[in-house]
């Protein structure tokens, strides 16, 4: 096995049966197994999940706070706020679940080929980096887009909904 599919496979944490699987157009079962996992026990899931635990202790203590007519005034943007905040992190728990749902209930794989390039968002030293391949871009980490060559072509494969790469290889 050539030395940068090793690092493909411990990057984006896939097996030769995974990418067999992948190659036939279908998640495998350990995949599948992934990204239930991310459904539980994804940090933003368990901080969107926190900053609605906070946000809605902060609503019972203003809503105890009202004793007259006044207090209503003083405290009703900080409920709104507070309400409006609970939504729309509900509101991301939910479609990103849904999504992850989707992916695992199909059990689908889309393949991208070509050329990998690079997109850094808000500069070099972000987070965010992304692969662009046949128009579409995957977001990936930093060290997952450090395990690709530069000006060789590869083969993706991708969980559809979510946009993730489950594998890879060179071709």
């Amino acid at each position: 096995m050539p030395k940068s599919q090793y690092l493909l496979k411990t990057v984006f944490h896939f097996s030769d049966a995974d990418l067999h699987a992948n190659r036939n157009g279908r998640m495998s079962d350990r995949q599948k197994l992934r990204l239930r996992c991310m459904q539980v026990f994804s940090p933003w899931h368990i901080i969107a999940i926190l900053l609605a635990i906070s946000l809605s202790g902060d609503l019972i203590q203003h809503l105890s706070q009202i004793n007259d007519g006044s207090t209503i005034q003083a405290i009703a943007p900080k409920i709104a706020y507070t309400v409006l905040v609970d939504v729309l992190v509900a509101l991301f728990i939910t479609e990103r679940v849904w999504k992850l749902n989707r992916d695992i209930n199909t059990g689908r794989v889309e393949m991208a080929k070509g050329v990998i390039t690079y997109r850094h968002q808000y500069g070099r030293r972000s987070i965010r980096h992304f692969i662009c391949l046949d128009g579409k871009e995957y977001r990936v980490t930093f060290w997952q887009q450090r395990a690709f060559r530069k000006n060789k072509e590869y083969a993706v494969y991708v969980a559809p909904q979510m946009k993730l790469v489950l594998s890879t290889e060179r071709v």
